[in-house]
């Protein structure tokens, strides 16, 4: 739904997910997905709320990395978007 331009129903939908499974393994992938889809809707202080918490989730997890940054960005957090960059190739040297 986000990735079609209905990110208003995503929301809702990712929502009744966590709530329906708030312990599940990839709860840090659906708020992960709920921060892309604040971003697409130009939400980004809820944006980059969801993707602090994805990260904290899943801290391995590149996407969450990837939207936490860009909703950092467009509220003109660089030093914080640059630390998740630094972040996020670590992650990626480790995995080589």
């Amino acid at each position: 739904l986000a990735f079609s331009g209905r990110c208003d129903e995503a929301i809702v939908a990712i929502d009744r997910a966590i709530a329906l499974s708030p312990r599940d393994p990839q709860l840090g992938w659906w708020v992960g997905l709920k921060s892309v889809a604040c971003f697409i809707v130009r939400r980004y202080d809820e944006g980059a709320a969801f993707g602090r918490r994805s990260v904290q989730e899943a801290p391995d997890f590149m996407d969450s990395h990837r939207s936490y940054t860009a909703n950092l960005s467009e509220l003109g957090r660089l030093d914080e978007a640059a630390a998740e960059v630094a972040a996020m190739k670590r992650i990626d040297a480790s995995r080589r």
